[in-house]
């Protein structure tokens, strides 16, 4: 939104299935656009993500190539977790749309190999390894019985700004 966009498109394996973190990044999404910002869910019907392990790039590349058919002045696209980004850069890249002067792209996960793309991907940090490293350590505690009262963690999540976003044109 900073950055002036305004028409912007969401991109997500089915948001009814599988996995309750879609909807709740989607919902996230939402929240921080408000009503300043025209928001495009795009989201496949088929879950094919347990027998394929190139489903999320395949998913990204054919939600951007069906947006960019669709919508033709969406200014950034928000994958709903990096390998779905990697996707979005493999269409663009065969247009020739550049990243991130003519589309922006964020993902979500922030998996090593996003800081590597070219551009390197903007990515919303999840904090897996600390979250990971902290429920190890509960359940230590809690197996040998330091840990008596339930635990709530929560945390903020963190937008790692890269180059693949910049001003809207």
């Amino acid at each position: 939104m900073e950055l002036g966009h305004r028409k912007i498109a969401f991109l997500s394996a089915p948001l009814e299935k599988i996995s309750y973190s879609r909807k709740r990044r989607l919902s996230g999404v939402q929240d921080a656009l408000k009503s300043d910002a025209k928001l495009y869910v795009y989201d496949s019907k088929n879950e094919a993500e347990l027998d394929d392990k190139s489903y999320e790039l395949e998913l990204g590349h054919d939600l951007t190539t069906r947006i960019l058919q669709e919508e033709p002045g969406i200014t950034a696209l928000i994958a709903a977790n990096d390998m779905i980004a990697f996707g979005v850069y493999k269409v663009l890249r065969e247009k020739n749309i550049r990243i991130p002067e003519d589309v922006s792209v964020c993902g979500f996960d922030n998996l090593q190999l996003s800081e590597l793309m070219l551009p390197s991907l903007t990515t919303v940090d999840h904090l897996t390894h600390w979250r990971c490293g902290l429920a190890i350590d509960i359940l230590d505690n809690k197996i040998s019985n330091r840990l008596s009262t339930p635990l709530r963690v929560n945390y903020e999540p963190q937008l790692i700004v890269r180059n693949s976003t910049g001003r809207a044109r």
